[in-house]
């Protein structure tokens, strides 16, 4: 398969993962199967703002040759791709994105091929609706014509099929990029889909898959995922398959001066009956609002199952606890066993609804789980129907006490069942949020009972369901909105950072693919490749790192407030942060992190790391930590003209672990960390 096309494009030919990758795509922006017809057949009313997009998206603008969504502009100009990608008014672009091809010359043909220059492009809007526009750009040089459909969607979403066939019968193609010249300061940072199978991700010892772009660049085979940004903002591109590719060397190639060339084939002939023809998605973050800091502060299943017992303890005090602790999200019940055991067994629902209701008073959003599911009929977690075609291949499965769990994948027959069940769970067991323990991104998958993978002369290879795991969490998020509150969705995705399927979701969960390590405490893990993957704030996603290393809660917090993120422990320090946040107003501070070139609040040990919210004139909410191993003692140091005060000083120790605080000198202990209010001191 090259990628999914718009319309009749020959898809018979394409296989079933074209044919399955269409239903995702071919209906409205919002609603996207068919089995729910042009709006869906059950599509709540009630998660569309009035401009015809859910909220917090505002409805598509479709300019002379440009397409607009909330904070984001992609601007045409004359060419076949933008000209210019803007996120919060800044250009990530160096230049215009362009096509470059070489093709023999006529009549003596060379190695190396003669370049392409491009006409002028055409742009054609076929459809313009708030939430989608789909439109064509066409082009022609002297020996091809070119064409793009695109697809934009209310979140940013874009997806192109390019086609380019040759003016005479046949020609010899010796070189097709794409080249995007990225802005220096937007390709700092980088993410991308692991290169591995993740059966096959060896964390021991592969290279990681995000980080601080080198010197020299960035050198990658194919990859389904690409992101390159900073810290604010970035731009992310995405491919579901590799089919027809035959890249010379290396597909990605990010030089020195920040030029990203993706290389999709060398030499090859091309006809008027077999041109060639890739699809290929770009999505430029952040991709939504972001949300205040604290407004999700999502702790592991604080309470489970055993409280749906008839003989089980009042819930009420556990639930109190948690929330006075600062906790105000959890799951405790396996969505499978919720919908159908609550079907059959009324006294299961009554508890279920108990629970819930206890858990709102107490000030917390109770969720189902979806994770790994066993092939067992008779275990109570296992969905109805399941057959080995819902799975990932090769399978991965996982050994626990109740049997052997798989991974299901998201391009199957899973993602009709699972959305069934949490609509009827939504409706019928007053749930209130759903965490993903998987479902939320693709994972390669080669299935073919399902539609992922394709075939050729070599085997059968891997493909990643992008647009089912896109349809999946755009319906999810439907569903979760036709309420009158909205529900919660948050989606673990250690290591995969997609933004297609990821702008549905409410909250992140990252690192516990690092479980036990921390940035700049391991050879490969760094902090660079920390903010790409797990900060959120470039995507617009609130995350969460999945705390599990209970013998280090001090260096998880520490690295928690150091990048702007809630640390969600049972040790006072969630509850002591989130009245600070809010008592200083923190939500409508500028938070400036230790990467920046100016801090309002420092130290004289560049060892420490610092990072603040601040409001000039007002002060700062500081974080100082230590992430060596090693005792640091230093000074805190302030830029009075960033605070905008005459004589700041230290006005509140908020909080700390492993630190003696005095004045302005400081003594952290390895891992440790202060949380201090800055103002206005006497003269």
């Amino acid at each position: 398969m090259q990628g999914i096309g718009f319309g009749d494009l020959g898809l018979e030919q394409a296989g079933a993962v074209a044919r399955a990758a269409l239903i995702c795509i071919s209906m409205l922006g919002w609603v996207a199967t068919a089995a729910h017809g042009d709006r869906g057949r059950d599509a709540p009313a009630e998660a569309v703002a009035a401009g015809g997009v859910p909220h917090p998206w505002t409805p598509l603008v479709v300019g002379e040759r440009s397409v607009s969504c909330w904070n984001r502009v992609y601007e045409f100009a004359d060419g076949l791709f933008p000209a210019r990608v803007e996120s919060g008014g800044a250009d990530l672009l160096a230049g215009p994105m362009r096509l470059a091809v070489k093709v023999d010359p006529r009549p003596q043909p060379t190695w190396s091929g003669t370049d392409q220059a491009w006409s002028a492009a055409s742009f054609t809007v076929e459809r313009s609706a708030p939430d989608v526009v789909e439109f064509t750009t066409r082009s022609t040089s002297e020996a091809l014509t070119a064409a793009c459909r695109w697809r934009f969607e209310f979140d940013g979403f874009s997806l192109c099929e390019l086609t380019v066939n040759p003016k005479a019968p046949s020609e010899i193609v010796r070189r097709i990029d794409l080249v995007l010249p990225m802005q220096p300061r937007f390709a700092r940072l980088y993410h991308h889909n692991p290169i591995k199978p993740i059966a096959q991700w060896d964390l021991e010892n592969d290279p990681f898959n995000s980080g601080g772009v080198p010197a020299e660049g960035l050198f990658l085979p194919f990859v389904n995922t690409l992101w390159l940004g900073d810290e604010q903002r970035g731009l992310q591109w995405f491919a579901e398959s590799d089919e027809g590719l035959a890249p010379l060397g290396h597909f990605v190639s990010l030089d020195r001066e920040r030029r990203l060339t993706l290389n999709l084939t060398g030499t090859r002939r091309i006809t008027g009956t077999r041109p060639f023809r890739f699809v290929f998605g770009l999505m430029a973050g952040p991709v939504k609002p972001m949300l205040p800091t604290d407004a999700v502060r999502w702790a592991w299943q604080i309470i489970g199952d055993e409280s749906l017992k008839p003989d089980c303890p009042d819930p009420r005090p556990r639930l109190e606890a948690s929330a006075a602790a600062g906790i105000n999200s959890s799951f405790a019940v396996n969505i499978t066993e919720l919908v159908q055991r609550g079907r059959r067994d009324r006294e299961f629902g009554r508890a279920w609804k108990r629970l819930n209701r206890a858990a709102k008073a107490a000030g917390i959003t109770l969720q189902a789980c979806i994770s790994w599911s066993t092939m067992d009929p008779e275990h109570r977690g296992t969905p109805e129907g399941i057959t080995r075609d819902w799975l990932m291949q090769p399978e991965l499965g996982m050994d626990l006490e109740e049997g052997l769990l798989y991974y299901p994948c998201v391009g199957g027959d899973f993602r009709e069942w699972f959305l069934r069940s949490a609509e009827e769970a939504f409706r019928d067991f007053d749930l209130r949020g759903v965490y993903l323990d998987g479902p939320g991104i693709a994972v390669l998958c080669s299935n073919r009972a399902h539609g992922c993978g394709y075939e050729d002369g070599r085997g059968i290879h891997q493909t990643l369901p992008i647009l089912a795991a896109r349809d999946l969490m755009k319906r999810l998020y439907l569903i979760s909105r036709a309420g009158p509150e909205p529900g919660l969705i948050v989606a673990h995705m250690s290591g995969f950072v997609q933004l297609p399927s990821l702008s549905f979701a409410d909250a992140t969960l990252g690192t516990e693919h690092i479980a036990g390590w921390y940035p700049d405490q391991h050879p490969r893990y760094t902090l660079a490749g920390f903010r790409a993957e797990v900060r959120g704030h470039q995507h617009g996603i609130p995350s969460l790192w999945l705390y599990k290393n209970k013998d280090r809660p001090t260096l998880y917090a520490a690295l928690s407030l150091l990048h702007d993120l809630v640390p969600t422990t049972f040790d006072g320090t969630t509850a002591a942060f989130t009245e600070a946040y809010r008592s200083f107003g923190a939500s409508d501070a500028r938070w400036m992190g230790y990467w920046e070139p100016m801090w309002p609040v420092g130290t004289s040990d560049p060892r420490l790391k610092a990072g603040s919210y601040l409001k000039p004139g007002v002060g700062a909410l500081t974080t100082v930590a230590n992430l060596t191993q090693e005792e640091v003692r230093a000074e805190l140091t302030f830029d009075r003209a960033l605070l905008n005060l005459k004589a700041p000083r230290v006005l509140e120790v908020v909080d700390s672990r492993e630190t003696h605080i005095e004045g302005s000198a400081l003594r952290l202990g390895p891992g440790g960390w202060v949380l201090v209010r800055v103002g206005e001191g006497p003269e």
